[in-house]
């Protein structure tokens, strides 16, 4: 029988800063890639793994040595046991501990006998978010200098985790400010041509009308937002509407300003010149 490890007393916040790394599910990265390599070739075993321990299963960031293997069942995990430790976590024969004889990972695929985790531990208060492990097929023992080694190369882990959060809070951070300072912006621009007397429209080359301020509406008689999306050429006197049609197709083509006189009909029936 399986003995699933107890869940940490520290359990919501451990969980809430694993999510704040915003690192689950994501594509596997070439610095952690080679510390976990690094951990299998002085440890002189076949396989480690950055573990990270979620909800209900544990997932693998890194994975050296388990092809195709993504993540486990949480309660089959050796790793949920390891971070309840201040230090490594040691199984030299996993079929001689009560905790893991009968574990479907020891007794089947991928056969582990040896198992060492460090725990990672992120943020100010040192939360436990999971584990850089190794684990071999045959019993073994990691010597005093493997355990430091192991030990330092999990710290290396827990400040790249950190590092990687930060530099994605930051870009977070700097968009924000960004959208903030372009949205105060455009108030302030729409705000300075709402209040213009002047006639203002913006329109698509075929006519549409998506902006007219509100000096340009009143001439027709109409709100703003009643004249977007309308035909701007259906209030151009229909002998001049070819010349208006050239004069914004230049505009578009790239070609610079243009100036120049037409006839629109007023909200009052009257034709009134407008440059």
């Amino acid at each position: 029988m399986t003995v699933p490890a107890s869940i940490p007393s520290d359990e919501a916040r451990r969980l809430e800063a694993l999510r704040a790394l915003m690192v689950l599910d994501t594509p596997a990265e070439p610095l952690l890639d080679s510390i976990a390599r690094m951990a299998a070739e002085v440890c002189g075993v076949p396989i480690a793994l950055i573990s990270l321990i979620d909800a209900e299963r544990q997932w693998f960031k890194a994975n050296v040595g388990l092809p195709g293997v993504n993540e486990t069942p949480r309660d089959v995990a050796f790793c949920a046991h390891a971070i309840h430790m201040d230090d490594v976590m040691e199984v030299p024969d996993a079929t001689l501990d009560a905790r893991f004889a009968h574990n479907p990972l020891v007794t089947g695929a991928p056969d582990i006998r040896f198992y060492a985790g460090a725990p990672l531990m992120t943020g100010d208060d040192g939360d436990r978010v999971g584990t850089l492990c190794v684990i071999d097929r045959k019993a073994h023992q990691l010597t005093a200098h493997q355990r430091a080694l192991l030990r330092s190369l999990s710290a290396m882990v827990s400040q790249a985790l950190d590092m990687r959060r930060d530099l994605i809070e930051r870009a977070f951070s700097v968009r924000q400010e960004y959208e903030k300072a372009l949205s105060e912006s455009e108030r302030r621009y729409r705000t300075m041509v709402e209040a213009q007397t002047e006639m203002l429209s913006l329109a698509w080359p075929h006519g549409e009308v998506f902006y007219v301020n509100q000096a340009y509406a009143r001439h027709f008689g109409q709100e703003p937002q009643d004249m977007v999306g309308k035909d701007l050429f259906a209030y151009v006197e229909p002998a001049d509407r070819a010349l208006v049609r050239e004069r914004i197709a230049e505009v578009f083509r790239g070609e610079g300003s243009t100036q120049g006189e037409n006839r629109m009909v007023s909200a009052d029936g009257i034709e009134r010149w407008m440059a």
